[in-house]
């Protein structure tokens, strides 16, 4: 099963609550997951920069991060693209780290 999304789709961001149960659900597995691994605090500090202004937590902007990168580059949360998702994240975190100290 391939993990890119369907080239003929528009990117067009589509909320959270308009996906299929199935995409929802692997989203909010891979945030959990990336969650984990980066063990990223409670809080609300990377909903600026993750997030769209209204998630109540680091997690659902980690939600919506992840929906937003399936969207835009094509590709489903799943085992096969973890590794995809970790750079990527890891990219983005590094980038609000050097944004803090400038």
């Amino acid at each position: 099963m391939s993990t890119e999304l369907n080239p003929t789709l528009p990117m067009t961001f589509i909320p959270v609550t308009n996906l299929i149960p199935r995409e929802r659900r692997m989203i909010r597995n891979m945030a959990g997951a990336l969650n984990a691994a980066f063990q990223i605090a409670p809080g609300r500090e990377l909903v600026i920069h993750l997030g769209l202004g209204g998630e109540r937590s680091n997690l659902e902007a980690l939600e919506t991060w992840v929906c937003q990168q399936m969207l835009t580059h094509r590709m489903h949360p799943s085992r096969e693209s973890m590794g995809w998702y970790v750079s990527q994240l890891e990219s983005t975190l590094n980038c609000i780290e050097e944004e803090k100290h400038d």
